[in-house]
């Protein structure tokens, strides 16, 4: 991996189910985990209240030397059906809500650092809803605004705000989230680090730079420009499918495992093939984080299987690195 600092893995894809997934199945996901090296860090998610779930329970599942990487798309997509809900919103309430949950949401990271005993919160990802109306040009002067409204506002320097580029409105398809341009996000974390946010980056998911352009070469263009504009932060490699599959139709944000990997760690619909993997983290360079966000189908594989699911693609990545 070269210069990448981090190796991080997101768990909580694996874990969603129709039915809420038994506590024993958490615990031996990470338990398993705890065994593989190489693992940096891991992205936790944030609801709706802006806290983990079974926050308490989850922390004490993590390895000791893991950082935390805090996730507030669950939370932000649990008001999808509210389209004024958003950091970059157009309206006053649906914006003043997405701030207020942001906070929240720093008060965790906060709680992360004190029940571990370090500062192991070391990125908050935050994204650029709602859906976009056509003709809304302002969005990224909103988002900028609230952003600098949250970080001028706290004390220290606090756990670093990360934009986590989603899925944009393109014309005549239709979008899994439809939130703001790429280049838009770069201006707002340019802005941000002009102001002295250092920490503040982008970070490019595979699966949803594919879905948006709709090829495996959109997440390499999205790489190259927010690495060419020096805020890359990370890439996270995350499947897509441009045919219907186990995870759902096509083109949707489900996270399907590599298709290089058999079943039920990958997925033979996934664009995301080895090939591609490489390709990608050569496009991303020397980043801070490379990670894997990988869902396992079908849903009802027990506790042991579920496990040896998640391992097997952290540690197909990890071979392809290097």
């Amino acid at each position: 991996m070269g210069a990448v600092t981090t190796f991080l893995v997101s768990v909580y894809p694996a874990l969603l189910a129709p039915d809420p997934v038994d506590p024993g199945v958490v615990r031996d996901v990470y338990a398993r985990l705890r065994d593989v090296p190489g693992i940096g860090a891991v992205e936790l998610p944030l609801g709706p209240d802006g806290r983990i779930p079974d926050e308490d329970a989850t922390l004490a599942h993590l390895a000791p030397h893991w950082d935390v990487v805090l996730t507030t798309v669950p939370g932000t997509m649990a008001r999808a059906d509210d389209p004024a809900y958003g950091l970059a919103s157009p309206d006053e309430r649906g914006g003043d809500e997405a701030v207020a949950h942001l906070r929240r949401c720093l008060e965790t990271a906060a709680r992360v650092d004190e029940a571990l005993g370090r500062r192991a919160a070391v990125g908050l990802e935050v994204v650029s809803a709602p859906r976009r109306t056509p003709g809304d040009g302002d969005g990224p002067d909103r988002l900028l605004a609230r952003l600098r409204g949250v970080l001028d506002g706290r004390p220290g320097s606090g756990t670093p705000l990360l934009i986590d580029h989603c899925d944009a409105l393109v014309a005549g398809q239709t979008p899994a989230k439809g939130f703001l341009d790429l280049d838009e996000e770069i201006a707002v974390v340019a802005a941000l680090r002009a102001d002295g946010h250092a920490g503040t980056g982008l970070v490019v998911n595979w699966g949803r730079s594919a879905l948006e352009a709709r090829s495996v070469d959109g997440p390499v263009r999205h790489l190259e420009r927010a690495r060419s504009a020096g805020v890359l932060h990370g890439l996270v490699l995350s499947g897509c499918a441009d045919r219907d599959s186990g995870f759902g139709p096509a083109w949707t944000d489900m996270h399907p495992g590599p298709a290089d990997l058999a079943a039920p760690a990958g997925e033979p619909a996934s664009l995301l093939t080895d090939a591609e993997i490489r390709r990608s983290v050569e496009a991303a360079g020397p980043v801070a984080v490379v990670g894997t966000k990988f869902a396992v189908r079908p849903h009802g594989l027990d506790a042991a299987a579920r496990a040896q699911a998640v391992v097997a693609g952290v540690e197909h990545v990890q071979r392809l690195l290097g």
